[in-house]
Formats: C-alpha cells, sequence, structure tokens
C-alpha cells in the first residue's frame, strides 16, 4: 500500500520506518523475533557450478513471508557467470562485493558496484551477470516459489 501510495503521489523517495526491532514471525510478539547468522547458511552450487547461494532460513521462519539469500556469482572476463532472476513482487538486491551487471533495462545492462542497491519492478524478467567474483544479498517478498 504504501509503494502504491507513493507512485500515486509521484514521489521519487519512499522511506518507511517501523517501531519493530526487526522480522516478527508471530506479530506483535517480540519473543518471535527471527534471527539468523549468515555466516552459518549452508551453500549449494547451482547446476553449471557457476552460482552458489546460501539460503538464510528466513523463508521458513516466516511461513514464505519472505526469502533471503546470499548469492555467489563465479564468472570471468569473455565467459560471465549468469542467472534467470524469479519473479517476486518485491525483490531487493545489495551487492556485497564485486561488480554486478543486471539487465536488459531497457535494452541497456546496468551495472552496480560493492553497496549498490536496487529494487526490481514486479513481473521483471531479466538476468543477472558477473565477469568476476560477486556476492549479492537477494531479498524477495514474499518467497519465490521453489
Amino acid at each position: 500500500a504504501a509503494a502504491a501510495t507513493a507512485a500515486a503521489l509521484g514521489a521519487d523517495t519512499l522511506l518507511l520506518l517501523s517501531n519493530v526491532p526487526g522480522l516478527l514471525a508471530e506479530f506483535p510478539d517480540e519473543g518471535s523475533l527471527v534471527r539468523h547468522v549468515a555466516a552459518q547458511a549452508l551453500w549449494q552450487s547451482s547446476a553449471q557450478g557457476r552460482l552458489q547461494f546460501a539460503d538464510t532460513g528466513i523463508a521458513d521462519a516466516t511461513n514464505g513471508m519472505a526469502s533471503v539469500r546470499v548469492l555467489r556469482l563465479h564468472g570471468s572476463p569473455g565467459k560471465p557467470a549468469g542467472m534467470p532472476m524469479l519473479a517476486a513482487p518485491v525483490h531487493f538486491l545489495f551487492v556485497l562485493c564485486g561488480r554486478l551487471r543486471l539487465g536488459p533495462v531497457a535494452d541497456e545492462m546496468i551495472d552496480l558496484d560493492s553497496d549498490d542497491a536496487c529494487v526490481l519492478p514486479a513481473r521483471w524478467s531479466g538476468r543477472l551477470e558477473s565477469s568476476s567474483a560477486c556476492e549479492i544479498l537477494e531479498v524477495a517478498l514474499p518467497a519465490p516459489a521453489a
């Protein structure tokens, strides 16, 4: 609802503030705070071996309300690693390290560097590519079906 209101008003920026301590599995029970230590997540490899991902367990903890994964793309110059993106109404990406190419957007690829972030529009279909080692924090609301 907040995003729709911001769009209707022609806002350039949407800032959401909350009075909760974090993600609650059973709102408003603050004892149900979803905790996770990313370093303990198990890494899995894609069939092609150029993508690894660590599922943080947030999807299970929130009954599919959100998904949080760390993605590692292992490309090399001339042979970029790439992956198609799963559709989600809200899809947030934050580049933890490396350089990410995202696209196509208006027939062009967009470069994102470490500490850059973006939100992909609903029903966006495109690819993520990297020609070097790259780590990305991926947040999807709700969690895409596996």
